[in-house]
This record gives C-alpha cells, sequence and structure tokens, in this order.
C-alpha cells in the first residue's frame, strides 16, 4: 500500500492524528515562549551569562528525541502521566528552548544603540 493509498483508506484517522498533533504544538510551544523569552531577555546583558545559557540550550537539543521521550515516560510514571500528551508536551518544550533563546538574546543584541538611546531621551529606563 503506498502512502496516497494510505491517506485515502485512512483519511478521518489522519486527520485526528494530526488535530492531536497540533493541540500538543499548540500547547508546547507557549510554554516554550513563555518561559524562553524571559530566559533570553535576562542573559542577553551579560555575555559570559548568555553563553552558558545557550550552551546549556544546546546540550538540551543534543538528546535524542525517542530518548527524551523515554526520560519522561519513567520520570512521570509515578504521577500517572508515562504516556501521552504530558511527556510530549514537555519534550517540544524542551526542544523549544535553544531556538528560543538564541533568537531572543540575538534580537536583544542587535537593538540599533541610536534607538536605544532614543528611548531613554523619551522616559526608558533600563
Amino acid at each position: 500500500m503506498g502512502f496516497f493509498e494510505y491517506l485515502a483508506r485512512n483519511y478521518d484517522l489522519v486527520l485526528i492524528e494530526l488535530l492531536n498533533h497540533i493541540k500538543i504544538i499548540a500547547i508546547a510551544v507557549p510554554i516554550a515562549i513563555g518561559i524562553g523569552v524571559p530566559i533570553g531577555i535576562i542573559v542577553s546583558r551579560n555575555k559570559k551569562l548568555s553563553s552558558i545559557a545557550l550552551y546549556g540550550a544546546g546540550i538540551l537539543m543534543t538528546i535524542p528525541s525517542l530518548a527524551l521521550f523515554g526520560y519522561m515516560v519513567v520520570l512521570l510514571a509515578p504521577l500517572k502521566a508515562g504516556i501521552g500528551v504530558t511527556p510530549a508536551v514537555i519534550a517540544l518544550v524542551i526542544y523549544s528552548f535553544l531556538p528560543v533563546i538564541r533568537n531572543t538574546v540575538v534580537a536583544v543584541n542587535s537593538v540599533d544603540p541610536r534607538m536605544i538611546e532614543a528611548a531613554k531621551g523619551m522616559g526608558m529606563t533600563n
């Protein structure tokens, strides 16, 4: 059975699983942004702290996804949340940290100093 034949026969199942996947992403991405952006803003003020945070997030990205999901299943088993949405959301949040933190640090550090000076002239505080 080919890919398109499978899709034609199981369209309803594929659509349900696609919507479940979108739901998991819709939960994980705002959590990652809510945690990663403040971390990125805080560490962008200090170059050493920034490199430590980016290095740590980079290490998290090197963990194979299947292994991370396996760890989540074992760690969450006592909470009766070992398999399902919870470990998937946690794994996606962990994998989202590096791009969110890195992009926040780059964005904050790339603001034109003249813009910062103009904003301070208009009353902005540190």
